[in-house]
Parts: structure tokens; C-alpha cells; sequence
């Protein structure tokens, strides 16, 4: 059995302690309306995102947590002030600190395309790129690539509307049909 490191939750301290596993328990106290609560171990959901969350309440007031977070600000350091929080397995349901990291944005954006937990979005300029759009006019059959933002906006164009035709959900958008095609070697 592996020994527990318990930390307060930032934010909440003396309120409720957490892990570096992610489990976490709700401290004995009298809360806001003079009720004696126990010590107990809190059961986290799984939100529709994939992540582990709990609801803390403090002076009162219930608010929704995301467990990595809880972890990574108890066990890891954060000297270079990075935002956001990685899952470097990229499980989001495990919140275990030596499965976190501290990033920028384009830093977990970078790790989740390169890992192939997410695409590669339109308009992005990764260094793996692996696709491109084509987009034909209807009315003269000519076919051209759109490079990013730039192109589209040139022409008039919806980001959310051209991803959508990609994906089978709209057929043309503005006298243009589009469609992904792989790059080679990419």
C-alpha cells in the first residue's frame, strides 16, 4: 500500500485536503449554517468533459472543481506561472500528479495534436500538419487550397460553417463545396 501525502485544496484550506492520487476528503468543521460535518472521502463525477470534479463549498457558496487542477496546485510547482494544467497520458479522468504538468495554451494544444488526441483545427499552423482543405467554387469547378483564417476571410467565408461541410454536416456554404484531403509524408 503506497503512502498518502494530504495537502489542502487551494482556495479551501483547512476546508478540505487532497492527494497527489486526486482523492480528497471534506475536513471535520461546523460549516456556514453551525451543522457539525465529518470527516469524510469525497466521490468525484465525471463531468461530460472526461474530467473528475467535485463541488466545495466555502462561506456558504458551492462552487464546481475540476480534481487535476486541485492536484497540480497542491504537488506541482509552478514557477513559470503557466495557466493551464496537461494530462501528460492524456487520460482526463486521471488526476495523479505524476500525470500532470503545467503548460501554456499552445502548449497543451501542441501536446494534443501531436499525440493525436485532438486534430489538427483549420487556420492552425502546426508543424505536423497532416491535412488541407480544398475548396471548390461551385459555379466554375476551379479548386483551390485555403491556407488559414487569411483565405477564408478573403472570401467571405464561416470558419464554423466550412467545418461543418467538411464534416458531412452542410453541403456547400456561399457557392463553395469543401473537403479534407491528406497531405503525403506528412
Amino acid at each position: 500500500m503506497s503512502y498518502q501525502v494530504w495537502k489542502d485544496v487551494v482556495g479551501y484550506e483547512g476546508l478540505y485536503k487532497v492527494t497527489q492520487n486526486g482523492d480528497v476528503i471534506s475536513m471535520e468543521r461546523v460549516d456556514a449554517r453551525g451543522i457539525r460535518r465529518k470527516e469524510r472521502k469525497l466521490k468525484p463525477a465525471l463531468a461530460s468533459t472526461g474530467y473528475l470534479v467535485l463541488g466545495l463549498t466555502k462561506n456558504g457558496k458551492s462552487r464546481q472543481n475540476t480534481v487535476h487542477r486541485m492536484v497540480a496546485e497542491a504537488f506541482i510547482p509552478n514557477p513559470e506561472n503557466k495557466p493551464q494544467v496537461n494530462h501528460i497520458d492524456g487520460i482526463k479522468s486521471n488526476p495523479s500528479a505524476c500525470n500532470l504538468e503545467w503548460v501554456t495554451s499552445s502548449e497543451n494544444n501542441h501536446h494534443a495534436v501531436s499525440s493525436g488526441l485532438k486534430e489538427r483545427r483549420f487556420g492552425c499552423r502546426a508543424r505536423n500538419i497532416k491535412w488541407r482543405i480544398i475548396a471548390t467554387d461551385i459555379s466554375s469547378g476551379k479548386q483551390f487550397e485555403i491556407i488559414g483564417l487569411r483565405d477564408m476571410v478573403g472570401l467571405g467565408l464561416n470558419n464554423g460553417c466550412v467545418y461543418q461541410c467538411i464534416h458531412g454536416v452542410r453541403k456547400q456554404h456561399k457557392g463553395f463545396t469543401f473537403r479534407k484531403e491528406e497531405i503525403s509524408g506528412g
